[in-house]
Formats: structure tokens, C-alpha cells, sequence
């Protein structure tokens, strides 16, 4: 935790050439919560002091938040400055409606005490930028996960790409800014100060919907390598009914492209073959793809009853009530 102030007060000198940054050690009458919470380094612009806390694991609510500068406030008799890795555009929105002030490096500054308010250009230029195949199903892993990080090795294991390629596509997640890299011991950790649920929401943006081609196959044609996918996979999951013509999915290269039609003939003899540019299954231990896919490949579809179970499904994932659907890392 020490590095990690000394390395929080190096980034803040070098974000306002007149700051000087200090360790800071008097934790006394601040709760313990507090204490471990975030990571506190003492700063002084232009003769005023404030404190800088980084949060440690994931970002706190802004309700959360608020509470606990003002009780770090008022407990030190500072100005307190949120100062995390990284910050989402609503966030940033939601601290500025509460006033609270905060730092992000080399990006957005609000010091209200100090009458600043600088916004660095380019956030949005780089907001939509969608992921690498392999970036997204590193990020996919991520959100999976038990725990609030992934062992890159662990992904280098259980990923159909190569240790280069995952390492490229870990240090595209990094750029995005909605994660960051750790080390432990030897290995490279992937972490995020997002809460999952919230981490999804940003990255649906840059996130590509699987299915790479879709057309028509006779229902004699359907085989093992073949699941339900779209609306019947979900029909599984949920309250939905299902539709004709039924839903596979397949991994594009097992399907020899000559069985595929592009024209629909009959809803009851043929069937819609979705190619997917990964294995449908990769995620999943059911007969169905996993939660997220499934709200990729379906994102063009604008029905309130879609939409509604795909909400439920997801929310099992966040609340961890999926059961067995979903491979365990």
C-alpha cells in the first residue's frame, strides 16, 4: 500500500507542476473501514493542503463516497479529492452534480476550493472504440470471474490464442481505462475499479456482437455442433416462447458455407444459422450460450419482452444466482 501512495503523490506532481505530495500517516479517530478503503497521500497546491484518496478495490457509490469524505473531512479538517484510476463519463457527470470534488490523472480535474476545472480532450474519441476479439473475450473472462481480478495466465490457459495475443489484448483493455494491470509476484493481474454490473454497461459500447454471418439451413442439416441461439436459447432461461424458425449457433469454421441459404423458404423446414466468430459454448457448461453473448447477439433486437428477460438473466449473473450456466475461473 505504500508503493502505491508513493506512485499516486509521483502522478500527482506530474499533473500540477506546483504540488507537493507527502505520505500520509495520522489515521487516528478514521474507522478502520476507511483506513483500508483507500490509499491517502497529503497534497499542497499553492499553499493549500487537501487529501487524495484512490480507492483501493473497486469504486465506491457516489451516495458511499460522499459519506466518507465528509467523514475523513471532517475528521482531519481538509479538503478530501477523490482520486481514482480511471472515470466513466456518468460518474464524472454524478460527482459534479454532487459537487465532490476529484482528480483523474492527466484527464479531468474539479478542485472547486481551488477554482479548477480542467477536462483533457479526447475521452470521447476513444469511448466507442471497439475491442479485438481477443481483447473482448479477455474482458468477457474478467467479468465471469469469482473473484475482482484475473490472473492473465489463467486466461493464456483457458483462451483458444497465444500468449502474445492475450498480452496485446490485456494492453488493450488497459488503454480503454476501464482497467488496470497489477503485478503479483510474476504475474500480470487484470482488475478493474468498476463494479462488474457497471463495467458492463461501459463496455457494451466496444463490445462486437458475435455472429458474423447468419443465413438459412434446412432442418436436415442441423447437427451437434449446432445450439440454440437468439430468442430460443433464451426461451430456455426465461418466460419467453419460442420462434420459427428456431435459432443455432455454430464457431463459423465448422459449417461448409455451401449448406447456407440467404433466403428464408419455409419457417417450419429450414432453420437460422447464426456463425459466430467464436465457440457459442466457450463460456458456457449448458447447451446454450452464455448470458453475455447472448445479449450481444441480440442487441439489434428491439422487443420490450427480449429485452426484459435478458435483464433477468443478467441480473442472476451480477447476484451470482446463474447456477451451473456459467464456467467457473
Amino acid at each position: 500500500m505504500l508503493e502505491r501512495r508513493e506512485r499516486d503523490g509521483e502522478i500527482l506532481e506530474r499533473y500540477f507542476w506546483n504540488a507537493v505530495c507527502k505520505k500520509f500517516s495520522d489515521f487516528a479517530s478514521l474507522s478502520r473501514l476507511l483506513v483500508e478503503a483507500y490509499d491517502y497521500v497529503l497534497v499542497e497546491i499553492n499553499e493549500v493542503k487537501f487529501l487524495a484518496i484512490a480507492p483501493v478495490y473497486e469504486q465506491p457509490t457516489i451516495p458511499t463516497l460522499v459519506n466518507h469524505m465528509k467523514k475523513i473531512s471532517s475528521e482531519k479538517n481538509l479538503p478530501v479529492v477523490y482520486h481514482p484510476r480511471s472515470l466513466t463519463y456518468s460518474k464524472m457527470k454524478g460527482l459534479l452534480q454532487q459537487k465532490v470534488p476529484f482528480i483523474v490523472d492527466g484527464k479531468q480535474a474539479y478542485l472547486p476550493f481551488l477554482g479548477t476545472f480542467l477536462q483533457a480532450i479526447g475521452d470521447e474519441r476513444n469511448k466507442n472504440v471497439r475491442f479485438s476479439l481477443p481483447a473482448q473475450l479477455l474482458a468477457m473472462m474478467y467479468l465471469y470471474s469469482r473473484e475482482p481480478f484475473l490472473y492473465i495466465k489463467k486466461a493464456v490457459e483457458f483462451l483458444p490464442y497465444s500468449a502474445m495475443s492475450i498480452t496485446r489484448a490485456m494492453r488493450e483493455l488497459e488503454a480503454s481505462e476501464l482497467f488496470y494491470v497489477e503485478k503479483d509476484k510474476q504475474s500480470n493481474v487484470l482488475r478493474s475499479q468498476l463494479a462488474k454490473q457497471e463495467l458492463f454497461e461501459e463496455l457494451k459500447a466496444r463490445f462486437n456482437s458475435p455472429i458474423w454471418k447468419c443465413g438459412y439451413i434446412d432442418n436436415g442439416c442441423v447437427v451437434k455442433a449446432m445450439v440454440l441461439a437468439g430468442e430460443d436459447a433464451l426461451a430456455e432461461k426465461s418466460m419467453l416462447a419460442n420462434t420459427l424458425p428456431t435459432k443455432y449457433a455454430t464457431y463459423k469454421k465448422n459449417v461448409d458455407l455451401s449448406v447456407l441459404h440467404s433466403e428464408l423458404l419455409d419457417n417450419k423446414k429450414q432453420s437460422e444459422l447464426q456463425l459466430w466468430s467464436y465457440n457459442p459454448l466457450l463460456f458456457s457448461q449448458l447447451d446454450i450460450p452464455d448470458p453475455i453473448s447472448l445479449v450481444l447477439s441480440l442487441m439489434d433486437i428491439h422487443d420490450e419482452r427480449v429485452e426484459q428477460a435478458l435483464d433477468g438473466i443478467m441480473e442472476e449473473v451480477w447476484e451470482r444466482q446463474h447456477g451451473t450456466w456459467i464456467k467457473k475461473f
